[in-house]
């Protein structure tokens, strides 16, 4: 019986794990543009089944927080 539980539960838990469709978002370490107040970040969202989603670049303005997005198209 134990055994029967044991793998009932297993089996569970690793179909739960595998329906996780949420998108993840990647990005690099920070770059600071030298003579600006701007920081810049490579940005990756991905999906579980299709992989590269999109790519951006974002500009971080460090004196007020506002920030600006460039896309890229998918290749």
């Amino acid at each position: 019986m134990k055994i029967i539980l044991l793998i009932t539960m297993t089996t569970f838990c690793l179909t739960i794990y595998g329906q996780d469709k949420y998108n993840y978002v990647s990005f690099n370490k920070l770059t600071e543009v030298e003579g600006a107040e701007y920081v810049i970040a490579r940005i990756e969202n991905r999906e579980k089944m299709e992989g590269l989603r999109n790519t951006y670049l974002l500009f971080i303005d460090t004196k007020n927080g506002l920030t600006s997005q460039v896309d890229f198209p998918n290749l």
